[in-house]
């Protein structure tokens, strides 16, 4: 029916925009996401539960679209999945 495909598009979309602890699931490698970060990011910038883009990888671990050179001092609670746009 339906009302059951539209329920389960709507569960579908509701799994993939929510938040995920990285110590539970690490997003694609090099995949933009957004995330909510901790610490110092920069000289006199600290980060405070702060949304930001970033990227994961394997051997470089996360780095902050805004602050590509900061490596360590920082802390990344959560990230999420970029939303999909449809064009048209």
């Amino acid at each position: 029916s339906q009302s059951a495909k539209l329920l389960a598009r709507v569960s579908e979309l509701e799994e993939r925009q929510r938040w995920r602890s990285p110590q539970e699931e690490l997003p694609p490698e090099d995949e933009m996401v957004l995330v909510i970060a901790n610490g110092k990011i920069a000289e006199n910038v600290k980060a405070v539960d702060a949304v930001m883009l970033a990227s994961w990888a394997r051997e470089d671990g996360w780095m902050l679209e805004l602050y590509p050179e900061t490596e360590t001092g920082f802390e990344i609670r959560f990230w999420m999945p970029l939303p999909e746009f449809e064009s048209g």
